[in-house]
């Protein structure tokens, strides 16, 4: 771990099914009755992803990130990875550490794992922040889905190969090879710094990493059609803030429009010139928002510090 990441947050293992998590928190300086939140990372990425969230939002609420199982500093290995594995494993983080509700702030696959535990265990999760949100049933065209079912079929096969695995981990854990993928996701190509090389390559050096990957490529294909998002953005009642990059090129920004129109109570913020990690490619936006949409949620003696 870089000294940067020890001056975000106090890192800590927990032991969840016999399984080991790594989980950070952060602290409010003073006692505090705001809405606490949990941090959700997008796919190959972790905890310190919300590098320079965590400190702003740690101003008026206590803070908290996960490492999923099978990402950053969590287990790894073959198992029977997806959203509704992980909604188990945010549910009960809350009822051990917090033992309240909290707002749940997931980028692409966390979003998915955000959204998923508040329709599983609406009790607890206080609201929601999306930070795009990866789900091929916001397509409106049965071709569009089909396309994109076809395109998951033959990458499931490809990925799945231990033989391509291994060497693909290898190649890709390079800082010279991980620039241009970065690039994809980043608008401000300043942030793709040594400390985020360096928390997307670590965990691929594991042991465990080829098999986790083999395993999430298998079984998040077969999410149950119940937990999609056409299905589900419905039928949330909690706060909803959603937050998307125009310049998103790994989930079309067109898709915003759709999450809207399944839950109208969903507030969308679009982002100008900002890619698929919002929260890291233009950290001061997002942290300003953030704390302004969350204090509308907070009981009304907290006062937030400006």
């Amino acid at each position: 771990m870089s000294l940067r990441s020890l001056t975000v947050a106090t890192s800590h293992d927990w032991i969840w099914r016999g399984l080991r998590v790594r989980y950070a928190v952060r602290r409010s300086l003073q006692p505090t009755s705001a809405v606490p939140v949990i941090f959700l990372h997008g796919f190959g990425a972790g905890w310190r992803h919300w590098r320079d969230n965590i400190p702003a939002l740690a101003e008026n609420r206590d803070v908290y990130a996960i490492d999923l199982v099978g990402f950053g500093d969590s287990e790894k290995g073959y198992l029977h990875y997806g959203p509704t594995f992980w909604s188990e494993l945010v549910r009960d983080f809350c009822q051990q550490f917090l033992g309240t509700a909290a707002v749940l702030i997931g980028n692409s696959l966390g979003s998915v794992v955000a959204m998923v535990t508040a329709h599983r265990f609406p009790e607890q999760v206080d609201g929601l922040v999306l930070l795009n949100l990866p789900d091929t049933s916001l397509l409106r065209s049965p071709a569009d889905r089909d396309r994109f079912k076809s395109l998951r079929q033959s990458l499931l096969w490809a990925l799945t190969a231990p033989w391509l695995i291994e060497p693909l981990l290898l190649w890709l854990r390079s800082p010279k090879r991980l620039k241009p993928w970065l690039a994809l996701a980043y608008s401000d190509r300043d942030r793709i710094d040594a400390d985020l090389l360096d928390l997307i390559a670590r965990p691929a050096r594991s042991l465990d990493a080829g098999p986790a990957l083999r395993a999430m490529t298998r079984f998040n294909a077969e999410v149950p059609r119940d937990w999609r998002a056409d299905r589900v953005l419905p039928q949330l009642s909690q706060p909803i803030l959603l937050i998307w990059g125009e310049s998103d090129r790994l989930v079309p920004f067109s898709l915003a429009k759709r999450c809207q129109q399944l839950n109208p109570r969903l507030e969308w913020l679009p982002m100008p010139a900002t890619g698929h990690c919002p929260h890291d490619d233009r950290p001061g936006f997002v942290n300003q928002s953030l704390n302004n949409w969350l204090s509308q949620l907070d009981p009304a003696d907290v006062k937030i510090k400006a």
